[in-house]
């Protein structure tokens, strides 16, 4: 709970219990978590809204980022490695069995060579495969 209070005061935000509960799920989890998710490990003791307030400020902070998903639906992870402009700069894996969704903080996305005059927004590489659990 220490590492979870000082990554809050770090960035600002006020220290409450949801937060703080959300936030040490984020830390433990070694999987991409959706809403459904946090409500389930969380009892569904906070409501939808306050679920999602807590979500967005930590998006919003860059503590969590979203992870692209091919369905289209929300899933989230701790962001432990960033580029110079404080964005998630990893890879992720999605397992074709069990649907977990990993991040590869070891493959980072930073060292792309562009033609002159090209900005780059946003970089999404997702590998998809079988994880260790389901092989």
């Amino acid at each position: 709970m220490k590492k979870v209070t000082k990554l809050l005061a770090e960035n600002k935000i006020r220290i409450t219990k949801v937060r703080a509960e959300v936030l040490e799920l984020f830390l433990i989890s070694k999987i991409a978590l959706s809403y459904n998710d946090l409500k389930k490990k969380l009892n569904s003791k906070y409501d939808k809204v306050t679920i999602y307030r807590t979500i967005n400020k930590f998006l919003e902070n860059k503590l969590i980022h979203e992870v692209p998903i091919p369905s289209g639906s929300q899933k989230y992870a701790f962001t432990e490695t960033r580029d110079n402009n404080n964005e998630c700069n990893h890879a992720h894996f999605i397992c074709k069995k069990c649907g977990s969704i990993f991040c590869l903080n070891d493959v980072l996305l930073d060292n792309f060579q562009l033609p002159v005059k090209h900005k780059v927004s946003h970089i999404t590489l997702t590998a998809n495969g079988i994880c260790d659990s389901c092989n």
